[in-house]
């Protein structure tokens, strides 16, 4: 059976795939301790007598996993320590006294809001009562000594990066969604640089929200941080053979398989995973099962190699494009500005003329090739940008220019200058300055982003940068 088949069945019917050299039944002893409910996260509950005792250390091709009993009065479960190979040495990325960070969590009840789980579902922080070891790089934490749920979770180092699968049973028939909070918390200001969806990158950090899988550009959430004065990236994704060849965006929003966020329950920063979304598929009958996996990302350098890493190793990303005809990606940007600046054979002030480049002068724009005598000019940024790329003053005058004036005159970003003409049907699109607010003040009064104590905003759209070029000014109300 292919590993992408043996996750096929984890996904699709909550069943743990075999194990590589797996352990006979007589050497897979289980350890156990005497777990109890938990009332809060352990990071948070106190631990009267604690003792901690290493159990057992597996290592992979880069990375080293230590399990240890944690045992205190009235309670105990197991916790982790996890390092990477950096050149000939181990490097943790995990601190020892930050052990009982790492924290699963089973949300249950009514269907939640991915907004928030830790308030719109009931939080059943996990604890786990044994330990086996199931194959020489795999091991098995299991948490049964509860009445809501049964969650089974093997470490496996199999492969490049560590990965965590899991099966959670339920035992009333309501709503689950399971929560993994990965790595040692951490103060924003600790933090070099994240990742997670499209918003949050270098160092913005937005709430808890959980996003699903149609809101992430990556199936990852990262984080940068130092150990021993070394950079280190660490987080969670999903493994390409949990992934299925779908468009998220298809399965709408209450269809998400998992979600991902930067922050925990307290709004520290702390890479976490979600399985499922809330929504359709987060509802269990009573026995009934679901599996998953998710990956953990620990890698000794920045994010972006870990990035790197990540899209060449796991999702088998590759630089296959060349370069043909000899021309580089600078001369193609440059070739392309001579085809836009190709001008029509003949007089274009009445009717157009077709060119190479499609340009029509007396419509300020190039030809929309869905509508007859018509263009359309959505954005004037690129050819602006054009422009302060080459410094050419021709491509400012004939092209950037009339496009900008398009752009604060005309009633939309289609438009025909000859009248009788239709746009998508409608006949009134030869108008000028008809519209109370001309195409670009739609675009430029947009909102300021908080981020935390501060705000990125509001943006200044290219619209407004040719304003200043046309006028002199910004023109801000």
């Amino acid at each position: 059976m292919s590993r992408r088949s043996a996750i096929r069945v984890l996904v699709g019917s909550a069943v743990l795939p075999p194990v590589l050299g797996a352990l006979p039944l007589s050497a897979a002893a289980a350890d156990t301790v005497a777990g109890q409910p938990l009332s809060d996260a352990l990071r948070r509950i106190d631990k009267p007598d604690l003792e901690v005792t290493q159990v057992i250390r597996i290592e992979g091709r880069r990375h080293r996993l230590t399990i240890h009993r944690a045992e205190w009065a009235g309670g105990g479960t197991y916790v982790r320590d996890l390092e990477v190979r950096s050149g000939s040495e181990w490097l943790p990325v995990t601190s020892p006294d930050r052990r009982f960070d790492e924290q699963w969590v089973v949300f249950s009840g009514e269907e939640g809001s991915p907004n928030d789980y830790y308030a719109s579902m009931h939080p059943n922080w996990v604890s786990f009562d044994s330990m086996t070891q199931v194959g020489p790089r795999a091991v098995e934490l299991r948490s049964a000594s509860t009445d809501a749920y049964e969650l089974v979770v093997r470490w496996t180092l199999d492969g490049s990066n560590p990965e965590v699968q899991w099966t959670v049973t339920a035992k009333d028939a309501q709503h689950y969604v399971v929560g993994y909070q990965s790595f040692d918390v951490q103060d924003a200001a600790e933090v070099n640089e994240v990742l997670c969806g499209t918003r949050q990158h270098a160092r913005v950090i937005e709430g808890a929200q959980s996003l699903g899988a149609w809101e992430l550009m990556a199936p990852m959430s990262l984080a940068e941080i130092e150990r021993a004065g070394k950079p280190v990236t660490v987080g969670v994704y999903t493994p390409s053979d949990v992934l299925e060849f779908e468009h998220e965006r298809e399965l709408g929003p209450d269809g998400q398989p998992f979600g991902m966020s930067l922050r925990n329950d307290t709004r520290d920063v702390q890479p976490v995973a979600y399985a499922p979304q809330a929504g359709r598929h987060s509802f269990l009958a009573s026995g009934e099962a679901r599996g998953y996996a998710f990956g953990i990302c620990a890698v000794a350098g920045s994010l972006h190699e870990a990035y790197a890493d990540l899209l060449h190793d796991e999702y088998a990303y590759s630089d296959y494009r060349t370069n043909v005809f000899g021309t580089s990606l600078t001369q193609t940007v440059f070739n392309l500005i001579d085809l836009l600046m190709v001008e029509p054979d003949g007089d274009d002030s009445e009717t157009f003329v077709p060119s190479f480049s499609g340009w029509w002068s007396r419509a300020k724009g190039f030809v929309d090739i869905e509508n007859d005598q018509a263009v359309r000019a959505p954005v004037a940024g690129v050819l602006l940008s054009a422009f302060y790329l080459t410094g050419t003053p021709e491509l400012y005058e004939r092209r950037a220019r009339p496009v900008l004036e398009y752009q604060v005159s005309r009633q939309d970003v289609g438009y025909t200058p000859i009248k009788g003409k239709s746009v998508y049907g409608n006949d009134d699109r030869f108008r000028i300055g008809r519209r109370e607010r001309p195409v670009f003040e739609d675009e430029r009064a947009q909102p300021a982003l908080p981020v935390g104590d501060h705000e990125l905003g509001p943006a200044i759209p290219s619209h407004d940068v040719g304003i200043f070029d046309m006028e002199g000014e910004m023109g801000f109300d």
